[in-house]
């Protein structure tokens, strides 16, 4: 049952990545009903220079999302380390950091309440950033509210590539600024 779902999931995201990449570039604000404080705010967004994947993952935890029980050390939804979906061999900040082509570029530890991790990486060849976030496992609403609400536009957030306040390494990566601007758009993703 857990790998049914984890599998749903995958696929509902990259159906969604893929049917947005097929929209015409001029349907961002098709909707004829949205509140017009909305659009105008979104008008005002600054646009990624770069392409940015944001992946949200719930840990794996025994104790709150009613799952098919997994061994005590990889259910433990506020353990970074040894998570099933985190840091277990093939958990993500795992899979990414132990890939040959993709460097991680900033870790900060709990940018938000719900959020335990988050690691920025980028891919070597094809310059896209990755950017995943691990919310606490007893956190499993709030990621999935928070994936409707980056996936809609209606979150934006500045990011530090660097982790951390006021580093200004990565700043010619950023095309000066140092910041990635993580805005979700009807498309998920910015590409260009």
């Amino acid at each position: 049952m857990m790998l049914g779902s984890w599998s749903l999931f995958l696929i509902g995201t990259f159906s969604a990545l893929v049917s947005c990449s097929a929209a015409p570039s001029g349907s961002r604000d098709a909707n004829k009903n949205a509140d017009p404080s909305v659009l105008k705010r979104t008008e005002l967004r600054s646009q990624n220079t770069s392409r940015i994947i944001h992946v949200l993952v719930a840990l794996c935890d025994n104790e709150h999302q009613g799952i098919v029980p997994v061994p005590a050390r990889l259910g433990n939804g506020e353990d970074l380390e040894r998570n099933l979906y985190w840091g277990a061999a093939y958990g993500v900040r795992s899979f990414f950091r132990k890939s040959a082509d993709w460097n991680l570029v900033g870790q900060m530890q709990i940018p938000a309440p719900a959020v335990l991790q988050r690691c920025i990486f980028r891919n070597k060849t094809a310059g896209v950033y990755l950017i995943a976030d691990a919310y606490r496992g007893a956190e499993i609403k709030k990621a999935i509210v928070d994936f409707f609400d980056y996936a809609s536009g209606g979150s934006v957030e500045a990011i530090d590539a660097a982790g951390g306040r006021g580093s200004d390494s990565l700043d010619e990566r950023f095309d000066g600024t140092g910041v990635l601007r993580a805005q979700g758009c009807a498309r998920w993703m910015d590409c260009k």
